[in-house]
């Protein structure tokens, strides 16, 4: 299980120039895909082909962890979502800004892992036992398939983004602009 984590560094280290280049919005969507596509081939592979299949299972968990170097490329868009309402607004939300994303995080995890152990147990998981075929199924489609379709819902809310790397070079400069005027 250590695999997806270390891949994930992995990824974060060779992609970090690509995130400069291409844009923090398009490389989010490249790993949002990416890990979406490995989690369902992880899923689709232990239900075709059961869990025996060890060495293509740790290559897909291998992958997904490489394309998780997204995770962190949306905490790098709040700086850009708080300039673009300040200069739209005149006010500058930081502090509600990061408590939001906290908040969200909170219960992000507090819901979605209440959601996965209600699916798990609906599906005959048993703690410190020997898994039945059903409860295996479900903690497939738990881990697997619901979360590779959230990947790909995250799509969603990043293509209504309005903001490009250019739009923020443009964003940032009408700030400094107004920042020198008011010092004036």
């Amino acid at each position: 299980m250590s695999l997806p984590s270390l891949f994930t560094v992995v990824g974060i280290f060779l992609t970090k120039n690509h995130t400069l280049k291409i844009g923090k919005k398009k490389m989010a969507a490249i790993g949002y895909i990416g890990a979406a596509v490995s989690l369902i081939l992880i899923y689709a592979v232990g239900q075709t082909m059961g869990y025996a299949n060890i060495p293509l299972l740790l290559i897909l968990h291998c992958v997904y962890g490489f394309f998780c170097f997204s995770f962190p490329i949306p905490m790098a868009m709040i700086p850009d979502a708080i300039n673009y309402q300040e200069d739209r607004t005149g006010i500058r939300s930081d502090g509600i800004s990061y408590a939001t994303v906290s908040l969200s995080t909170k219960f992000g995890s507090a819901f979605g892992v209440s959601g996965a152990l209600l699916i798990m147990g609906a599906t005959g998981y048993v703690a410190n036992a020997q898994q039945t075929a059903s409860a295996l199924n479900g903690i497939n489609l738990t881990v697997n398939l619901i979360f590779g379709i959230i990947y790909l819902c995250c799509l969603i809310p990043l293509h209504f983004d309005p903001l490009s790397e250019e739009k923020c070079a443009e964003i940032i400069y009408s700030l400094d602009r107004k920042r020198d005027a008011a010092n004036q």
